[in-house]
């Protein structure tokens, strides 16, 4: 080669250099016309870790381009700068309006912030390629809501609350960012909400309350993508619906209850123009539940010996104008009262009964309290239990006289007298002294 000839005038070199060309053939300059690409790409990351090491405390330009026309549904930062011994993440944002395999190719530059006209334009000339492939899914996300189609929250007294569950299952292989909204009229835009668990008894009841919390009726959350033998991503949420303060107790007609209609909206988030997955429709109806019992039935008082049992019937009738569920129980377990059924359902101007069963286990007088509860946060009504209990009389105890006061007002049919069984064949005597 010419290095190995050591010329020392430009004839000599003329004649090296003529010497040195005629030994290369033509294979030897296919090779080196094969490789440019490789070597190219070498010359670009030798140059960029040149000038880093070369300049430690110069910065970097990095321009990344796209042919936007074709690709339109790709951002990103286009230009960035970065220090020296320094790493930069580049964040491209899909955003395709139909499904399908999106692919690009985007166009790496670089060059020192300090360099001049000519070294950009080299720079320029001389870029690195990546090549970008995506994946687009239409977003299925399936809505659970029970048995229907809809939330039905049914009838509520006014001022009460509830909550039903609406569950979202991310059934596509791409992470889906959703967002969920509450579209409702003036009137029940208030009422319903969002809750992260079943337990609102922190919120207020009253209407002019309701509309000052801040209960969100807007909620964002990322789904992510479930791959194989994974379990789908489940997201729960509550809806919770505030029943307005609407009627007057003491009102004497109450008229219809009243409807409040609303829905959510489940939409993909995204910068974009909305893209609407489901709508969950919402209904309620709020209206007023009395409960009424006979008046002379406000305080129950049973007597019976000690080891047997007495009933008593107690009809409930619903006056209001909404359906409603009751749970009836006694305060005190230790009384020997006990209620059946212990819950009921009764639709507007429905009367059933329940039956108050009172089994003594001593001859003490025992209370208790009968509880009316209207389901699910009330309100309550109370019934007073007093039970008295007898001790059963024996053959060998000696019976006193009875006066007319003691005379009970009724007996049994039956061969036992205050407890205890006595053969039929031997006879029954009882004091009718008066």
């Amino acid at each position: 080669m010419v290095h190995d000839k050591a010329p020392t005038c430009k004839t000599d070199l003329a004649t090296a250099i003529r010497e040195s060309w005629s030994q290369i053939d033509e294979d030897y300059c296919l090779t080196i016309i094969n490789s440019m690409p490789q070597r190219l790409q070498a010359l670009i990351k030798a140059r960029v870790f040149l000038k880093a090491r070369k300049l430690p405390f110069e910065m970097t330009l990095v321009l990344c381009h796209i042919d936007v026309g074709a690709h339109q549904c790709l951002i990103f930062k286009n230009k960035t700068i970065i220090g020296p011994r320094a790493s930069e993440d580049v964040k491209f944002l899909l955003l395709p309006q139909t499904a399908g395999l999106f692919q690009c190719v985007l166009s790496l530059s670089s060059w020192p912030v300090s360099a001049d006209a000519e070294t950009i334009v080299r720079a320029e000339t001389v870029y690195s390629k990546v090549l970008l492939t995506a994946v687009s899914e239409y977003p299925l996300i399936e809505v659970d809501t029970g048995k229907t189609e809809c939330l039905d929250f049914g009838d509520l007294s006014s001022g009460t609350w509830k909550t039903l569950p609406v569950r979202l299952i991310n059934k596509t292989r791409a992470t889906v960012p959703i967002r969920l909204i509450i579209s409702a009229n003036a009137t029940a835009w208030r009422c319903f909400t969002f809750s992260k668990n079943s337990a609102v008894k922190e919120f207020a009841i009253h209407s002019e309350a309701v509309s000052k919390m801040s209960s969100p009726s807007v909620i964002s959350h990322v789904m992510y993508a479930s791959y194989d033998n994974q379990e789908p991503e489940v997201f729960e949420r509550w809806v919770v619906f505030h029943a307005p303060q609407t009627y007057n107790s003491a009102a004497s007609s109450l008229g219809p209850p009243e409807k409040f209609i609303a829905r959510i909206d489940v939409e993909v988030d995204s910068p974009g123009p909305a893209c609407l997955l489901k709508s969950i429709p919402l209904h309620a109806r709020v209206g007023c539940v009395r409960i009424h019992a006979p008046k002379d039935l406000q305080t129950i008082v049973l007597r019976c010996g000690v080891g047997s049992s007495t009933k008593q019937q107690l009809p409930l009738k619903n006056a209001g104008n909404i359906a409603t569920y009751l749970t009836v129980k006694c305060t005190n377990v230790e009384s020997g009262f006990t209620v059946d059924p212990d819950e009921l359902f009764l639709s507007a101007e429905e009367e059933q009964e329940v039956t108050v069963k009172f089994t003594p286990q001593s001859s003490k007088s025992s209370q208790s309290s009968l509880k009316i509860i209207v389901q699910p946060s009330g309100p309550q009504y109370e019934v007073t239990l007093i039970g008295e209990g007898d001790l059963p009389v024996t053959k060998n105890s000696a019976t006193p006289a009875l006066n007319n006061s003691d005379v009970p007002l009724f007996f049994p049919i039956s061969s036992s007298y205050l407890g205890e069984v006595l053969p039929l064949e031997e006879p029954l005597e009882l004091p009718l002294d008066r």
